[in-house]
């Protein structure tokens, strides 16, 4: 996170903003985000000395499956948002969800098919030290903007 300290991008707690109560074994980190309108670069350090996953492919909802990294974000004024997965052997995973009702009824790997963004936007590495792990990546916002939606399909199906 030096470089992220020098560009001027002040660390943020990760949390788990969708639960009541902290889940058990949840070992927090930060996590520092500087961009443009272009690009999210981001750099996360997680304090979790044995991180683990049982995730082989992209394809499967990587949070089921071990330790991840999750990223959520969208526009203002835009029901869509975007959640990025990055598990600690260097898999990531893209979903689009139209609006914050469509996970729901998404629990296994099969539902994710119409939710799957192409992992292009992304690009990520993923490191790790004697207390933690971390990922360090970009986002390339022109490829998921919805002004450049109708130039790229975005959807696999």
């Amino acid at each position: 996170m030096i470089s992220a300290h020098r560009l001027g991008a002040v660390p943020l707690p990760l949390r788990q903003a969708w639960r009541r109560n902290k889940q058990a074994g949840f070992a927090p980190g930060k996590v520092c985000l500087w961009g443009n309108s272009r690009r999210l670069t981001f750099s996360a350090q997680l304090n979790d000395p044995r991180p683990w996953t049982r995730a082989t492919h992209t394809r499967q909802l990587l949070c089921l499956y071990g330790d991840v990294l999750e990223l959520f974000f969208g526009w203002v004024g835009c029901d869509e948002y975007y959640e990025f997965h990055f598990a600690p052997n260097g898999l990531v995973m893209a979903l689009r969800w139209p609006n914050r009702s469509s996970y729901r009824g998404v629990s296994k790997d099969e539902d994710l098919a119409p939710f799957l963004v192409p992992p292009d936007p992304v690009s990520a590495r993923v490191f790790s030290w004697s207390e933690g792990w971390g990922v360090e990546g970009v986002i390339h916002l022109e490829s998921l903007s919805p002004e450049d939606r109708s130039r790229s399909p975005m959807v696999r199906k």
